[in-house]
């Protein structure tokens, strides 16, 4: 009885004892990052206490006269050491939570913070604005489904320090179909594959706009991955850069964006510009103001601009601190909240409060945002030092790059709606020159911006959480509609998925009445919503596709070669009976000069390492692979592994020798067993591959599939019966007016005829 019981003591010894609890001398203590709290180690007034000591994944920064000269003390000391960085004095490891306190008390270790796991890339701000729901919907028109929108048929100029469209998502000659480059003002425009050779700023924004993702399979793809991109370099090298650079890049705009232009194709609809000159209220005599004004009004390019990022000088909006450019009223002026949309950016620039004029009209994704990696200049560099290694994307935070993500949205609802332009709801202005501005000819707002506004969603003013939201004044003001808006983010942060099906039902009105002036009010008090958030259908086979660009990276100085995840995640619904994986890529291209293969592995419990493999990428060939199912209802990671050499062109201007090779995939899932097959697989993360039915086989099983539905059947004008609250019948005003007209009419007939008597 009394060894169970000791027994007993031992295996409950963890619940009853307290955290370990160690002293550690304050300066020593400073090394250890708040990080680690991530992890459950936590230090308080030179404290240090763990919950349990367990296995903890460290970085652990050092100071050695020659790298990797610890890593046999660090072995030493009880830690598994890793990698060594290269370009920063940092030791990837894992270590016991009770060897801390020995390891800060070396005097060569500088710092140790958690070696955190990466799970929230580009895929995460796109899923928060819930862009991949978008791409992946249906959309319903009488007997028609047709597939989701992604921004086809609309390319988006990027005025900024240019694009490396060498890389894999910005795909020069296809992505990008116009990539050129000024020194200055007045130079002449030079047409090259990358043109962001020193700055890296401009390749980021693009791809947060409308990279296609090849590099990840699709995973940081950028809102409008069906987009085109059109890249101008006015930044680059140490020429100093004034308005007059960026003036001259829109003047490029907007001479090839006038209608009929034929060149570039897909036309211009959208300009984003992450930067701005001035801060203050919209003045319509600057050089900037009158381009911007021009390509709305009469190319039809909807102008995104940054907010700034000078939040923290000003948080309680005394004074104006937002872009002068972005608050031309038909300009869209970006603010940036946090990845997921739950809070505003701390650094995010403020208009002041009461002048609504100067606040930004929505907010996007703007803190470390994933994206397209230019290569060799002076934003990678930062990034190789703080510790990343990867040599296709790196994270940045700012309104620039909030900014691109309304730009993609943008060319989304273009694609939605082809024949959105000017509206003629007035920009919100609370300034003291109404006279002026009530007949000022440019105060209107564009109807993608009037969507954007009426589709966001705005984080309130909570007393006691100013320091977690960063909102700290209860600002009461109200925009168009009375809708609630604030001096930090405007109408609030974007709803893509809402937006795009206000988007549509106006492009469906307009074609069901055309001869009726259709505004985006009537599409807002259109008499049904046409989202919906289901699919029913009736096969035995489920199908998805996606595209992806196996990619090596050869830096050229004897580094290692890099390679980029390439996991898509496939959800597997019970009762699914067999899965086939059809692989299409060229593994010998004469045009490319390249030769390889690509095989698929299978990772069925996402632990990143793979339970299945097919051959080796040498001895493999485009085909069907077949998948051995091991449980169902989950998802399983499918990536892909690759082999071979590409030969460098002769003459050809390019950065980088890397092997690429483009494939393709589609999955084939069957599914067997009498009763329907309902499953909920949640597809707003670009890693997710998004299932459809395939109609075409012939078997009918029920299967319900979580994919948004735009059901234009629905929509219907509320001119058809009295307008829902916020607005009353359209047909009122005419009758008022006849009535008037009749009255008129009467009151001088009855005069003339007392006249005549």
């Amino acid at each position: 009885m009394g060894y169970r019981l000791l027994i007993m003591a031992i295996v409950m010894l963890p619940l009853i004892v307290p955290p370990a609890d160690i002293t550690i001398d304050e300066p020593v203590l400073g090394k250890l990052s708040r990080t680690l709290e991530g992890c459950g180690v936590y230090m308080e007034k030179g404290r240090v206490q763990w919950l349990s000591d367990s296995d903890l994944a460290v970085l652990v920064h050092v100071s050695e006269p020659q790298a990797g000269m610890y890593r046999g003390r660090l072995n030493d000391l009880g830690l598994r050491v890793g990698h060594r960085f290269t370009y920063v004095d940092v030791y990837q490891a894992t270590i016991r939570a009770s060897l801390l306190p020995s390891l800060t008390r070396m005097d060569w270790v500088m710092h140790i913070e958690y070696d955190a796991p990466v799970v929230k890339d580009l895929e995460v701000s796109t899923e928060a604005v819930k862009a991949p729901r978008v791409w992946s919907s249906a959309i319903k028109e009488g007997n028609s489904m047709k597939d989701g929108v992604t921004g086809s048929g609309v390319s988006i100029a990027v005025v900024d320090s240019g694009l490396d469209a060498g890389h894999p998502d910005l795909d020069y000659g296809s992505k990008t179909v116009v990539n050129i480059k000024a020194a200055q003002a007045g130079s002449p425009w030079v047409e090259m594959e990358n043109t962001d050779t020193s700055v890296g700023h401009g390749s980021h924004c693009a791809g947060i706009a409308a990279g296609n993702g090849d590099a990840s399979a699709g995973g940081r793809s950028g809102v409008a991955p069906g987009a085109s991109l059109v890249g101008l370099s006015l930044s680059e090298g140490s020429v100093e850069v004034s308005t007059a650079n960026y003036l001259y890049g829109l003047e490029w705009v907007f001479d090839n964006s006038r209608p009929g232009a034929t060149y570039p194709h897909p036309p211009i609809r959208v300009c984003t510009n992450s930067w701005h000159t001035t801060e203050g209220e919209y003045d319509p005599n600057m050089a900037l103001s009158i381009i911007i004004n021009r390509l709305t009004y009469e190319n039809n390019v909807v102008c995104t601009f940054s907010a700034g990022n000078d939040g923290r000088q000003d948080p309680k909006g005394t004074t104006v601190w937002t872009s002068q450019q972005g608050a031309t009223p038909c300009a869209i002026m970006v603010a940036a909240h946090a990845r997921d949309g739950t809070s505003v950016a701390e650094f995010t620039s403020h208009g002041q409060v009461g002048l609504n004029h100067t606040y930004p009209d929505v907010g996007a994704p703007g803190v470390r945002i994933w994206a397209a990696h230019a290569r060799r200049t002076g934003i990678s560099a930062g990034s190789k030092i703080g510790g990343n290694p990867n040599p296709y994307y790196l994270a940045i935070s700012g309104t620039s790059m909030s900014t691109p993500h309304v730009a993609g949205t943008v060319a989304l609802l273009f694609e939605a709606c082809p024949s959105l332009g000017i509206s003629e709801t007035a920009e919100d202005y609370s300034g003291g020159d109404h006279e002026w501005f009530h007949f000022h000819p440019y105060r209107f707002v564009h109807e993608a911006e009037l969507i954007l506004e009426a589709s966001a969603t705005r984080i309130p003013y909570i007393e006691g959480k100013e320091s977690e939201t960063h909102i700290y004044v209860n600002d009461t003001s109200t925009g168009w509609g009375g809708r609630s808006i604030d001096y930090v983010q405007g109408y609030g942060f974007i709803d893509i998925e809402k937006a795009v099906g206000i988007a549509l039902t106006l492009d469906r009105l307009r074609r069901e009445n055309p001869h009726r002036k259709v505004s985006v009010m009537d599409a807002l008090f259109s008499d049904a919503d046409v989202t919906r958030t289901s699919i029913v259908g009736r096969s035995d086979k489920l199908v998805t596709s996606w595209n992806g660009e196996y990619s090596r990276f050869n830096d050229q100085n004897g580094k290692p070669l890099l390679v980029q995840n390439q996991t898509r995640y496939l959800f597997v619904p019970d009762g699914t009976s067999a899965i086939s994986i059809d692989i299409s890529y060229v593994p010998l291209s004469m045009a490319d000069l390249h030769v390889g293969g690509i095989s698929i592995e299978v990772d069925y419990d996402l632990d990143g390492v793979a339970d299945f493999g097919g051959d080796s990428p040498l001895f493999s060939r485009p085909g069907t692979y077949e998948i051995p199912i091991r449980t169902t209802g989950v998802f399983y990671g499918i990536t892909v592994r690759g082999q071979g050499i590409r030969i460098l062109k002769p003459l050809r201007d390019t950065s980088y020798v890397e092997l690429r090779i483009p494939y393709s995939m589609r999955a084939v899932l069957t599914i067997s067993g009498d009763n329907a097959t309902v499953f909920r697989s949640v597809y707003s993360n670009a890693m997710r591959a998004p299932l459809m039915t395939d109609v075409s086989s012939g078997v009918s099983i029920e299967t319900t599939l979580d994919l948004t539905l735009y059901d234009l059947d629905r929509a219907a004008g509320p001119w058809q019966d009295e307008r829902p609250e916020g607005g009353g019948s359209r047909a009122f005003p005419y009758i008022i007016l006849a009535v008037l007209l009749l009255g008129t009419v009467s009151a001088v007939l009855y005069i003339y005829l007392r006249k005549r008597r």
